[in-house]
């Protein structure tokens, strides 16, 4: 008789490790029900533990978002100091590589050009940039889109005005085959411009 119960038993246990075994690869929370019915908890506490364990799993896919969106951040952090640089320096072979091809660059003025031209008045001397400063800067990141919006306080040369001042821009990064191109600019001026 105890040897009938033992093969019994025994017999039991090599059902459940063969379960156990066609359970494998899929996620916890699908396993979770599964080995508490083996287990024979009630029917709530299976409930409730799916559900603490698809929280768990939702707010690890938010954190893991946010940390790839704080990576994004600094990535188009790093391409507006790489784009100030360029045009402090007059740089237009990295300013080529900065600008998307379809740029819209709005100035001031509310005129508009694109990237060509942009570029052209940047090496004729056109827009001497002495500094730049930018504060309240804000970054948001809608996937491969970048949207900046900051306070900049300009120091310029410009033939015919004085471009110096504070103005608020917003900048759109799209980033395309792994690298992030500026596909359009908007500067208004917020304070009147130095006077020389």
């Amino acid at each position: 008789m105890i040897l009938a119960t033992n093969q019994t038993q025994h017999g039991s246990a090599v059902a459940d490790d063969e379960q156990h075994e066609s359970q494998e690869g899929k996620p916890l929370s699908q396993l979770t029900p599964h080995l508490l019915r083996s287990a024979e908890a009630p029917n709530h506490v299976e409930m409730a533990s799916a559900l603490i364990l698809d929280h768990c799993a939702d707010q690890m896919s938010l954190q893991l978002g946010d940390a790839q969106s704080e990576i994004m951040r600094r990535e188009v952090q790093g391409m507006e100091q790489e784009l100030e640089d360029a045009l402090v320096k007059g740089d237009t072979a990295k300013l080529a590589q900065l600008l998307s091809d379809d740029i819209t660059h709005g100035n001031p003025c509310g005129n508009l050009r694109g990237k060509a031209p942009w570029i052209a008045a940047v090496k004729a001397g056109q827009l001497k940039i002495i500094s730049f400063r930018n504060n309240d800067v804000q970054i948001r990141i809608y996937g491969e889109t970048a949207v900046v919006t900051a306070i900049n306080l300009l120091t310029a040369l410009g033939t015919g005005s004085d471009p110096s001042g504070r103005y608020r821009f917003i900048h759109v990064w799209v980033k395309r085959e792994g690298r992030w191109q500026l596909t359009a600019h908007q500067a208004t001026r917020t304070a009147p411009g130095r006077r020389r």
